[in-house]
């Protein structure tokens, strides 16, 4: 829903025509470009950075995503950007308000395309990462599976009021 106003409002200001109504993807798709230097930044170095931003950058599938106007760029955006907050917030320092921004994030993701729910499993990486930290300190299990729970139920609520409303006669 809030791509399709973003295509709108893009038209609005734009006028109705290619050119803006494939801004807004073509916008997520840019972003996506220094999303994945930041991500890769993080997780390695500045080196693996530049290189999964060249991947991107020089990627056929980020090319015919961010060209079409559809929410396929902008899915990819808030996927690596709900990862790399969970990296951030729940792995590398642990923070109430980053918990709660990765599962904005999740959720917004979700909202854009199916494939969101996979995000369930990424709240279980700090559990993953340090299985004997969270045995030592159970507490810490509260977090992931609470998250992880929350946006699956997100995800079958969603999944639920769209096919309801592909159902309502118009």
């Amino acid at each position: 829903g809030a791509f399709l106003y973003l295509m709108a409002f893009s038209a609005q200001v734009f006028g109705f025509g290619e050119f803006a109504l494939r801004l807004s993807a073509a916008l997520f798709g840019i972003g996506l470009i220094p999303l994945a230097f930041v991500f890769g930044r993080a997780l390695f170095d500045a080196r693996v950075g530049l290189v999964a931003a060249a991947l991107i950058a020089f990627s056929i599938w980020d090319v015919e995503f961010a060209r079409y106007a559809r929410f396929y760029s902008a899915f990819a955006f808030f996927y690596v950007l709900t990862v790399l907050s969970i990296w951030r917030y729940r792995v590398q320092s642990t923070s109430v308000g980053g918990g709660w921004l990765c599962i904005a994030l999740a959720l917004v993701t979700i909202t854009l395309h199916d494939l969101g729910y996979t995000l369930t499993l990424a709240f279980l990486a700090p559990l993953v990462l340090d299985p004997r930290g969270a045995l030592r300190e159970p507490r810490r299990l509260v977090f992931p599976f609470g998250a992880g729970f929350g946006v699956g139920v997100f995800f079958l609520a969603w999944r639920w009021w769209v096919d309801y409303l592909r159902e309502v006669p118009v």
